[in-house]
């Protein structure tokens, strides 16, 4: 609906503007900045958009604050797991390609099943 993808549209860059902000804290942390980040993020996160199923994502990572800004207190770990995330679906793609057949003979066989 254009109406949602204009609010989700909206608050996604509100986002990745606040994401950046903590980016740039990593590289020169300051207690000032990290004030007011923290508050930043209690004004990011209170956003309501009209748009339920947003308004119900904005609010649990509002729940979550404090494990979501560690970097605040911690400049040296990572803002995402994705590292984490992408070694685990790399493990998981070498087992699905690990069960694939491995000569043509084979494929045509499960072709043919």
């Amino acid at each position: 609906m254009p109406y949602h993808q204009k609010k989700l549209e909206a608050f996604l860059d509100r986002y990745w503007d606040y994401y950046a902000k903590l980016s740039e804290f990593k590289i020169e942390p300051h207690a000032e900045v990290a004030e007011q980040l923290a508050a930043e993020f209690d004004q990011l996160f209170s956003t309501e958009t009209k748009y339920e199923q947003l308004d119900e994502r904005i609010s649990k990572t509002r729940e979550k604050k404090e494990n979501m800004l560690l970097v605040l207190t911690m400049p040296e770990i990572p803002l995402h797991n994705n590292a984490a995330e992408l070694a685990a679906r790399a493990k998981v793609r070498k087992r699905d390609v690990s069960l694939q057949t491995v000569t043509i003979k084979g494929q045509k066989q499960t072709t043919h099943s």
